[in-house]
């Protein structure tokens, strides 16, 4: 989902999570640090359950928290790629334009 080596965006990096996430990967969808998640899931502000005495969150709860949903999160990055695939196309058409007009001012010159 991520373009030739770039970082990958925001909703990149949510849309390939699993279904089940670390403290870590909360933090960065919430925008805060792991050590506030799991406060807060101490204190029953948010959704969590202990898998082998580690805290888990389920993404799409956590998503939740932000006023949108993983399936928005996903269309997004569609879309996204859409658009950078038309972008794409658009500069390749362009440069093939500018090429053809190259090659005809040259034939021009030298006729």
């Amino acid at each position: 989902m991520c373009d030739s080596g770039d970082a990958p965006t925001y909703e990149e990096r949510i849309a390939k999570m699993n279904a089940i996430i670390s403290a870590e990967d909360a933090a960065y969808i919430l925008g805060c640090s792991s050590t506030k998640v799991l406060r807060m899931a101490r204190s029953n502000l948010i959704d969590s359950f202990k898998v082998d005495k580690v805290m888990k969150f389920r993404r799409d709860s956590i998503i939740a928290y932000t006023g949108t949903t993983y399936e928005d999160i996903v269309r997004s990055v569609i879309r996204r790629q859409e658009l950078l695939k038309e972008l794409d196309e658009d500069r390749e058409k362009r440069a093939y334009q500018d090429a053809d007009a190259l090659a005809d001012k040259l034939v021009s010159i030298f006729r």
